[in-house]
């Protein structure tokens, strides 16, 4: 697909558990990237934050999604116990955001099945982006930041294996500009 960069040849020599993320972060990224990129430009754009973020957030959450199982009962009690999924505060759909999150990023009431729709959900994350206190000089350094903060909230004290991966992943996707080179490399 791409040349690795001298961060991603590292990352991919240096260790087995972290290489092995790196290729299914670039094939999940790869198909939310075909999937919706136009979704994600446009929401970007449209509330002025990087879609570089807004498309590792989401790749980040798709790895993590759970299978299909767990989709169904997420998309069930959206549709139709939507006062049990506001009472339980589950996350939901694309970027598996919680529905308190979603109501206080776009100052709505937000209703589940709302994030099931892929268009709404990626409004939402980019309203979330554009809530987080990051300075976008600097995005590098702030990128275990807003990876905690988006993940598990402003107690960036947790960090877990988990999430050490998942930041490791989110700042090979943004020095390398992910988003942007598979949008270069479509075109050509």
């Amino acid at each position: 697909m791409m040349e690795n960069s001298d961060f991603d040849k590292n990352m991919l020599t240096s260790n087995r558990y972290y290489s092995k993320y790196l290729s299914i972060y670039k094939a999940v990224g790869y198909k939310v990237f075909l999937r919706y990129k136009n979704d994600i430009l446009y929401y970007s754009n449209k509330l002025r934050v990087d879609p570089e973020i807004v498309f590792f957030l989401i790749t980040n959450e798709q790895i993590n999604r759970g299978d299909f199982f767990t989709k169904i009962i997420e998309k069930f009690v959206a549709i139709f116990r939507p006062n049990l999924a506001i009472k339980k505060d589950i996350s939901i759909g694309l970027g598996q955001i919680k529905i308190s999150i979603a109501n206080n990023a776009t100052k709505r009431d937000v209703v589940p099945k709302q994030l099931l729709k892929p268009k709404w959900n990626i409004y939402c994350v980019a309203h979330i982006v554009k809530s987080m206190d990051y300075d976008d000089t600097c995005v590098e350094e702030c990128i275990p930041k807003i990876v905690t903060a988006y993940t598990i909230g402003n107690d960036s004290r947790i960090i877990t294996k988990e999430m050490y991966l998942y930041i490791k992943l989110s700042k090979w996707s943004y020095l390398n500009r992910y988003f942007h080179s598979l949008t270069q490399h479509m075109q050509n």
